[in-house]
């Protein structure tokens, strides 16, 4: 157990050094890690086996912040249900277009849920209706995607 544990706190630490542009992206796996394993640990009925992590660093800025399935209350849509949403959060130091951006439910399916052309500044934060609808008021820069979110997971 204090092997997989080092192993993931290594993996999490080259996320960081990555994400942080510090180490460049590269595969990596299990064997490189090894021996920062604890040598004391000699249970030979345990196998770990082999980690392949590619780290793609965010470096256009925009993020992934928040995912609610399931709203019963929290936060009502302009439609005045509680729908499912996601929450998009631009840290970048400039605006970014979502045009072209894709959330879906069904990776297979390309074309679901490509989002319009809407401008998100530096700092700034959208929530995205996950409704089923498949609309966009951009009066009010209220999207909602064409599916819902699965309380079980996608």
């Amino acid at each position: 157990m204090k092997k997989i544990i080092s192993l993931l706190l290594i993996s999490v630490m080259l996320f960081a050094a990555v994400a942080c542009g510090t180490v460049p992206a590269e595969t990596t796996d299990a064997s490189d890690t090894a021996d920062t394993a604890d040598s004391t640990q000699t249970d030979a009925a345990e196998t770990i086996p082999a980690l392949d992590v590619t780290v793609k660093p965010n470096k256009g800025g925009l993020m992934l912040t928040e995912a609610m399935a399931s709203n019963k209350s929290t936060i009502a849509d302009d439609y005045g249900e509680f729908s499912d949403w996601i929450e998009l959060y631009n840290d970048g130091t400039s605006e970014i277009s979502l045009k072209n951006y894709l959330i879906t439910d069904s990776p297979d399916n390309k074309t679901k849920g490509i989002l319009p052309d809407i401008k998100l500044g530096a700092g700034e934060y959208i929530v995205i209706w996950a409704s089923g609808r498949n609309v966009y008021n951009e009066s009010t820069n209220s999207l909602h995607l064409p599916f819902k979110l699965s309380k079980s997971g996608e």
